[in-house]
Order: C-alpha cells, then sequence, then structure tokens
C-alpha cells in the first residue's frame, strides 16, 4: 500500500533532521507500518525496536528488516544483567511464605499493626520505587492513600513511614541480594539494569506504545546517545496502576501525527471521535472508506467478542451465554480472577483462613473489604458478584470453568478493555460496566471500541452518556 502523506512527512523527518521525533498515532493508523518504512529507508542504520510485549515483539521480528533488533524491554534488561546465567534466575521462580518474609524484616511481633498489611505497604513501595526514575527508595513512594486507611493521628503516620521506608530499604536489599531467598519479579531487573548505567549501542530507539511506558524504562531509553523516534497514543494510556506515565507529554521533540485508521471505516471513526472530544481532542481520526463499518446489533450466527471493564464483568457474561449454550473464550485467560472471588467469598462468610490471594488477607471482615474495594474497580466488581450469587457462587465459578472452550473455536471471545489493546474483530460489543467520567476510563472505552472492524454494538450505558 502507498504510503499516506502523514507517514511520508514521517519518514522524510528521520531522513532531513538530526533530532528526536514523536508520533502520535490514533487507533489502527498504521504507526507499526511507518516504523518499518523509516527502517527500510534508513538501512545503513542500526535500530531497536522496543516492543510492549513478547506478542508484539514476535510479531515485529517477522515483519522488520534486519538491521532492526526487535526486543522488549524486560527482554533486553534481562540479558544486560546475565538473569539466566546466575542464581537471579532462580529467584525469579522461588515460592516464599509471607510469614518468612515478615519474621526476615523483624515484623512477627508488632503490637499496633498487622503485619500482613504492612508486607503490603512494604510491596507496594518498593514496587513504585522499582517503575519510578528515582535512583533510591524515597518518602514519595510510599501508599499513603493505604497509610491513610488506618485514620492515624499525624504524629502516628509520620512514625509508620519513617517505619515503613526503613522496612522497604531492607526489602529491596533482600530482593537484589543474589544470596537471598526473597523473589525478584521482571521489574526488579530492569530497575538494576537502570542503576547500573544502562546502555544501549544502536543509532535509533524506535520506542512502541511510549504512553504506557513507566519512569524508569522512559529513564533509560532517554539517557541514551542515540536518536529516538518515540510513538504512541496518549488516549490509549491505560496502564496508570502499573506505574505508566503518560510518556508522550513528558517527552521534548518534535511531534508528527497518524490520523487516518486502516482498521475499520467511518461509523467507527465517528464513534472514537465522539469519546476523543469528550477528552477535549481536536484533532480527528479518520475512518477508511474502503471498509463499510456498521453500529448495529451483532449477528450471533458468527464468532463476536465482547469487551468489558473488569473480569467480574466477563464472569457475568460468561456466565450469561453459557447458559444460552455458547462455547465461551476468555481472552488471555482468567488469569488470577477465580482465586479472588473465592477468597472474597471466604471473606463473605468470615472464613478468613481459607484466603489464597494474599492482597485479600490484610482485610479484617467483609464489611472491611467493601469498604476498600470502592476505590478499586475490579474488587467493586467482586463484591458486586458476591452479593448478586451469595452462598452459590462457588457453584457458579464451577459453571464458569466447565463453559469455558477448551480449543481454538468459539462462539463468544470475552475480553476486558485491557487485555484487547493491540487486538481487532470482525464484530464487538462493549459491556455494560465501563466508566465515562475520569480521562483513564474513557481511554479504556476509546481502547474497546476502536477493536471493531465491521460491526460495533454499543452498550445502553455507553449510548446514554455519549451521544450517538
Amino acid at each position: 500500500m502507498k504510503p499516506t502523506l502523514e507517514q511520508e512527512e514521517i519518514v522524510n523527518f528521520i531522513k532531513k533532521q538530526t533530532g528526536n521525533l514523536k508520533i502520535s498515532a490514533f487507533a489502527g493508523t498504521g504507526k507499526t507500518s511507518t516504523l518499518k518504512l523509516i527502517a527500510y529507508d534508513n538501512p545503513e542504520k542500526s535500530f531497536l525496536y522496543l516492543a510492549y510485549n513478547k506478542d508484539i515483539q514476535l510479531a515485529a521480528v517477522k515483519s522488520f528488516p534486519k538491521n532492526v533488533l526487535c526486543t522488549t524491554y524486560h527482554a533486553l534488561a534481562r540479558r544486560a544483567m546475565q538473569i539466566d546465567n546466575s542464581r537471579f534466575k532462580d529467584k525469579l521462580n522461588i515460592k516464599v511464605r509471607q510469614s518468612e518474609i515478615i519474621n526476615l524484616l523483624g515484623l512477627k511481633n508488632l503490637k499496633k499493626y498487622n503485619p500482613y498489611l504492612i508486607i503490603s505497604l512494604l510491596k507496594k513501595t518498593v514496587s513504585r520505587f522499582k517503575t519510578s526514575s528515582d535512583k533510591s527508595i524515597n518518602m514519595n513512594h510510599i501508599d499513603l492513600e493505604g497509610i491513610s486507611d488506618l485514620t492515624l493521628i499525624p504524629s502516628e503516620q509520620e512514625e509508620l513511614c519513617k517505619f515503613i521506608l526503613d522496612k522497604s530499604l531492607k526489602l529491596w536489599f533482600f530482593e537484589v541480594d543474589i544470596n537471598s531467598d526473597v523473589p525478584i519479579d521482571h521489574d526488579t531487573y530492569v530497575k538494576m539494569w537502570q542503576l547500573s548505567g544502562a546502555i544501549i549501542d544502536v543509532d535509533f530507539i524506535l520506542f512502541d506504545e511510549a504512553q504506557d511506558a513507566n519512569p524508569v524504562v522512559l529513564d533509560i531509553v532517554q539517557s541514551q546517545n542515540c536518536r529516538k523516534i518515540f510513538v504512541g497514543d496518549v488516549h490509549q494510556k491505560i496502564y496508570a496502576w502499573r506505574g505508566a506515565v503518560n510518556a508522550m507529554n513528558e517527552i521534548d521533540a518534535d511531534e508528527l501525527y497518524l490520523t487516518q485508521s486502516f482498521r475499520f471505516g467511518t461509523k467507527v471513526a465517528d464513534i472514537a471521535n465522539k469519546v476523543l472530544s469528550m477528552k477535549g481532542e481536536k484533532r480527528r481520526l479518520y475512518g477508511f472508506e474502503q471498509i463499510e463499518s456498521k453500529i448495529d446489533n451483532i449477528d450471533e450466527s458468527k464468532p463476536f467478542t465482547c469487551v468489558c471493564r473488569t473480569n467480574a464483568e466477563v464472569f457475568l457474561q460468561a456466565i450469561y451465554y453459557a447458559s444460552r449454550g455458547k462455547k465461551i473464550s476468555i481472552c488471555g485467560g482468567v488469569g488470577d480472577f477465580l482465586i479472588r472471588c473465592r477468597s472474597a467469598y471466604y471473606l463473605y462468610t468470615g472464613k478468613n483462613n481459607l484466603i489464597l490471594y494474599n492482597e485479600y488477607k490484610k482485610f479484617y471482615s467483609w464489611d472491611d473489604f467493601v469498604e476498600k474495594a470502592r476505590f478499586d474497580a475490579e474488587s467493586n466488581s467482586i463484591c458486586k458478584i458476591i452479593k448478586k450469587y451469595g452462598h452459590g457462587i462457588l457453584h457458579y465459578l464451577e459453571k464458569f470453568e466447565s463453559s469455558l472452550s477448551k480449543g481454538n473455536e468459539f462462539d463468544v471471545l470475552l475480553c476486558t478493555a485491557h487485555k484487547s489493546k493491540g487486538l481487532e474483530w470482525d464484530q464487538v460489543l462493549i459491556g455494560e460496566d465501563f466508566n465515562f467520567k475520569e480521562d483513564d476510563e474513557l481511554n479504556l472505552i476509546y481502547v474497546a471500541c476502536t477493536r471493531a472492524k465491521n460491526i460495533l454494538k454499543l452498550s445502553e450505558k455507553f449510548i446514554k452518556n455519549i451521544s450517538v
């Protein structure tokens, strides 16, 4: 396909200019194709293509020219820190009881606080540090919202913060101690790489999905002595809860745009533009005239995808479609959803000793869980499921598991908006559990509705909140 004028402008910029570039690319506008055009147009240059996940990286390897190394930042850091040639590889898979870490950090005999609550706060503090650009743990990494839930007077809160900071430093020390049995995660070795002074020896870095970069990765990329091309869509920033910042707004570089979508036609683009206008976006996303898209009912005689906000809504939809004899598939699998539901049920019935999901062990009662769940969409939805099905929830969880398709054939694919990113389907149905008040929530809706190629079915809540 002949490059668009926007793509040609980008390729010419790289050829004629010497600075960095950020490309703001709306949904389905061919950002990967544009990056390939740049690489093919500069065969004498070396490129590093940073993919957001393994699936994108594997697809890129097959399509980019040989002068491009396609990898993820985790793989790059893992190789640079020689994780697979050291005991750190074992530490990635070590299973350690919470009680062992409690003993290691001297938390067993705490009088004021539940040790499991403190461990949760310590892990959040270290996790925030690992995804930050900071070189050491400080007070800014502490989960002050979690501490404020304890209703402490100011002096007690200050004392607890100092305690959390001290123990967090020790937890981090044990993580990076190759001889300790405290496990690490993949963010650990990325942070270790940043702190060691990461070096990437190429002419260009192609940073894909830059809007979802967390500060540590952005710091690594920006510190390199090469040209950088950042590509992303500020309206698809959906991983703030992972520590991602809107890197596209943080980057100081010339900016060019991709606004012509090749995924869907005008009707779907019109819906996407209504969502974007609620965020104050002035530029328009243009549909592809050669694709006939419709805002219409789903043809259930053909496979279709239902995109939901939460895993809890995925569960409700699975029960609904299973009761109608439909074969169900879950995009990306069920993850920890089932164990979260069962753990919430044990809180509901007062059987706290049966709780397996670590984050739920810190709650003293069902009422305590319900109160805190108001601030977390997933937990709040699980609360609603438990209230809806009560003591029958275990039966419905078994029914949910049994309804899942064992192969690749399905009638209905159920997917959260987070997992739908980067994917596309002929028919898409939007779930009822989306929110329309905050920008991050509107981003999820924008991602969801731009997955459709031919038919997009809007929920009643969508139609009510966005004039269609």
